[in-house]
């Protein structure tokens, strides 16, 4: 993988448990061999990133920031993989990759013609979304971290970037 990845959403199969007082990553029915170091597993609303794969069912994860917390997840969680830019996980301190979405080409076009939250998208890419607070609460802001119209994949976020 590159220092940005493009597949937003990797293929998955079965169902993992994360245990957060050892890192590891136990699945069932997976094929963990298809990932790699570096990519971002995403189970409910955390991101980890894999450290180490041993087999097609087990592997070792971290938080998904700098400085952030590992939190376990439950059995037969739903997670998908993802290759966001790795500068996200090993440089920002306090960015949490839980905001960073890669946005197809598929998923601007659908943006220019939707009226949805995901039209003030700026590029295809993998996009920073903030949501602001204060003075600027309910607003959101999108900011392009790595312009790339050919990202691959499609992660669970249909909800915020629908195509």
């Amino acid at each position: 993988m590159s220092l940005w990845g493009m597949n937003d959403g990797k293929a998955t199969a079965g169902s993992i448990v994360v245990t957060a007082a050892n890192s590891t990553v136990v699945g069932t029915s997976t094929t963990f061999t298809n990932f790699a170091v570096g990519d971002f597993l995403n189970v409910g609303k955390n991101d980890y990133v894999i450290t180490a794969i041993a087999n097609a069912t087990v592997m070792t994860v971290r938080a998904g920031e700098t400085g952030g917390t590992l939190v376990g997840a439950q059995s037969n969680s739903t997670y998908y993989v993802q290759e966001k830019p790795l500068y996200i996980a090993y440089g920002s301190v306090g960015l949490d990759a839980n905001n960073v979405y890669g946005v197809s080409t598929s998923e601007m076009n659908f943006a220019n013609t939707a009226g949805t939250e995901s039209d003030i998208v700026p590029h295809a890419g993998w996009n920073l979304r903030t949501e602001g607070s204060g003075g600027r609460a309910g607003r959101v802001f999108y900011e392009t971290l790595v312009a790339a119209s050919s990202i691959t994949g499609d992660a669970g976020d249909d909800s915020k970037l629908p195509e």
